[in-house]
């Protein structure tokens, strides 16, 4: 927590910006990482854009346990 605080105490000045290229298309991008909890849970992260920076970003853990990779990208997060 105290690095977190040190961090965002010296980017204070910095601004997060984003640009829209085409405002009628909408671009998600997604990835898995298999079974990286000891329960053998795989994790789902993504995040939505219009352009140049993520409108929404996502990080979760997954529910089920999967056998594979492209069994992992199949499971629905929530």
């Amino acid at each position: 927590m105290v690095r977190l605080l040190k961090y965002l105490n010296g980017t204070r000045q910095k601004c997060l910006t984003s640009r829209v290229n085409k405002l009628n298309i909408l671009k998600w991008y997604v990835d898995v990482s298999f079974t990286v909890y000891p329960e053998f849970k795989s994790h789902t992260g993504g995040a939505l854009t219009m352009g140049h920076g993520a409108l929404i970003s996502m990080s979760i853990k997954q529910r089920l346990n999967t056998r594979n990779t492209c069994e992992a990208e199949v499971v629905r997060s929530r």
